[in-house]
C-alpha cells in the first residue's frame, strides 16, 4: 500500500514477475513500472475494507500484512484481522518513542481488540506468538 510516500523506483516489490498490485487512495498516482497494476480505493487513505474487497474479487483469500504500527493499528481497529502473529526478539526497545504494535489513533477501552492465544513457538532466543480474534471479539476462543 502506498499514502502519500512514494516507494523506490528501484524496489525489488516493484519487479514482475510476479503480478504486483499497489494500493493507493484515489488521489495519488504514483509512477509505476511496466507490469505493476495499481488499485485505487478510499479518498486521502486507503480504504482497508474496499481494499480487501477488491482483492477477494480478484481470487485472493489471504493476506499477509507486514507494517508499521499505524498500519496494523488501522487493520486491528476496523477489524479486519482474524489473526495476529508476533516475534518478540531478545531485545529491550523503550521510551516514550519506542515502536508500539498498534500506533497512530489510540484505540480507544470500548474498541479494545480481544485475542485468544493459539500458539507460542520459542525461535532461538526469541518467541513467536500467534493468537486469532474470536468472533465476537471477546479474546475467549
Amino acid at each position: 500500500m502506498l499514502g502519500h510516500r512514494p516507494v523506490p523506483a528501484g524496489a525489488r516489490v516493484l519487479r514482475p514477475p510476479p503480478a504486483t498490485l499497489v494500493a493507493t487512495p484515489r488521489d495519488v498516482e504514483p509512477a509505476l513500472p511496466p507490469g505493476v497494476e495499481r488499485i485505487a480505493v478510499g479518498d486521502g487513505r486507503v480504504d482497508l475494507g474496499a481494499l480487501l474487497e477488491a482483492l477477494r474479487a480478484r481470487g485472493v483469500r489471504s493476506v499477509l500484512v507486514e507494517g508499521g504500527s499505524e498500519i496494523l493499528a488501522s487493520f486491528l481497529r476496523e477489524r479486519l484481522v482474524d489473526r495476529l502473529t508476533v516475534f518478540v526478539a531478545p531485545t529491550v526497545i523503550g521510551g516514550r518513542t519506542a515502536p508500539a504494535l498498534a500506533g497512530g489513533r489510540d484505540l480507544p477501552p470500548d474498541g479494545a481488540v480481544g485475542l485468544a492465544l493459539d500458539a507460542v513457538e520459542r525461535l532461538d532466543d526469541g518467541v513467536l506468538l500467534t493468537w486469532h480474534v474470536p468472533a465476537d471479539g471477546s479474546g475467549r476462543p
